[in-house]
């Protein structure tokens, strides 16, 4: 899996190919041509018909000349839509490759191209078969890199019905021969010289690296493991965890209601100083800590709210694996604590052992089938 580092600098990657800038190398608003398909603008590759709510907020701090705020809004907007490939697989080459894959051409899009190159059912679902082949040709991910190149220009022509005669075409192909040159950037010498690794990762068939450990693999390690500071970043979620969330704003949306990440990892430090402020019933620990816990709030015109009703966190964290903090899993049992913007992957239950260092979640376990409550 990638560090929350390589992951923001693959999706600074993105703005980078996507970004039409000033004079100043500032990110720029680009009206768009009527043949691109994107609506009428866009920023960094974020249109406004995909992308509505992102493309005016981005487009609102630009013109407000809010130009930093705006480099880190679409670099953080873009790894958390592209999040879902990291479930995928256990190589950071492999991993920046396919999130470009899934911001140009969209997450089945993505999974189309990636099944192309492996040469199994182009059905758009990575499921087991996918997994595996997948598991097998990162042996030599250099080869995998270059099928997976071969494979983007192929669903072009023969999905998408663009080619040569396109005025488009010249700058598709350069954008897949830069991201493949960025993805080889992750690659060791052996691995470009095409020697296979020693020992190849820890992924299993549902490709989220089962046995491996995200807190103490990536979170202990991270400049701000003892922070007092509030941290919105999704690198600092667990792989599943982080794919779960992303596919629950995704959700949100379809539904009207636009949602943010509000804080992800929590420091022993925060969790402290939120005890005694009350806001949480836990002194010394909690969720947060270990990347299993996010609390996603309302984006009303880029700012966080809590107004209204949260409820619909129940129906969509369960769908995708999550606790909600509303009812603990348990929505008929009354609860003291009512936690209505959090949603966890661990259940209540499951929490001493998580906090005491006795177990920590693969990649396969799933809190609704946990008979620990």
């Amino acid at each position: 899996m990638s560090t929350p580092e390589q992951r923001l600098q693959m999706a600074a990657a993105i703005v980078d190919f996507e970004a039409r800038r000033d004079k100043k190398g500032r990110l720029a608003i680009y009206k768009l041509p009527k043949q691109d398909g994107g609506g009428t603008y866009e920023v960094a590759g974020i249109n406004e018909r995909y992308h509505p709510n992102e493309a005016a907020h981005l487009a609102e701090l630009i013109n407000d000349e809010q130009y930093e705020a705006a480099e880190n809004e679409a670099r953080e907007y873009i790894a958390l839509f592209t999040d879902h490939v990291a479930l995928w697989t256990n190589v950071a080459a492999t991993e920046s490759y396919l999130r470009d894959c899934s911001f140009n051409r969209g997450p089945r899009g993505c999974a189309r191209i990636l099944q192309r190159a492996l040469n199994v059912d182009d059905d758009g679902k990575v499921g087991p078969h996918t997994l595996a082949a997948l598991d097998s040709a990162e042996k030599n991910p250099l080869n995998l890199l270059s099928s997976l190149r071969a494979a983007r220009e192929q669903y072009e022509r023969q999905v998408v019905g663009r080619d040569e005669s396109s005025i488009f075409w010249k700058g598709l192909v350069n954008r897949w021969n830069n991201a493949l040159e960025e993805a080889k950037q992750f690659l060791s010498n052996g691995q470009l010289a095409g020697i296979s690794p020693a020992m190849h990762g820890a992924a299993v068939a549902d490709g989220t690296g089962g046995s491996s450990n995200f807190f103490l693999d990536v979170i202990s390690k991270d400049s701000r493991f003892k922070t007092v500071d509030r941290i919105a970043d999704a690198g600092l979620l667990e792989p599943r965890t982080r794919a779960s969330v992303q596919a629950i704003i995704g959700d949100a949306k379809q539904l009207g209601i636009n949602l943010m990440i509000f804080e992800t990892y929590r420091s022993k430090e925060r969790q402290k100083a939120l005890f005694d402020q009350g806001a949480t019933q836990l002194k010394n620990v909690g969720v947060h800590h270990y990347g299993l816990a996010c609390d996603l709030v309302k984006n009303v015109n880029g700012q966080p709210s809590w107004k209204g009703d949260f409820s619909f966190l129940r129906t969509l964290g369960h769908h995708h694996g999550l606790v909600w903090g509303g009812d603990w899993g348990e929505p008929s049992v009354p609860h003291s604590f009512v936690d209505s913007d959090h949603v966890q992957r661990v259940t209540k239950g499951r929490q001493a052992s998580l906090f005491s260092g006795a177990w920590y979640p693969d990649g396969g376990y799933d809190p609704y089938q946990d008979g620990a409550k």
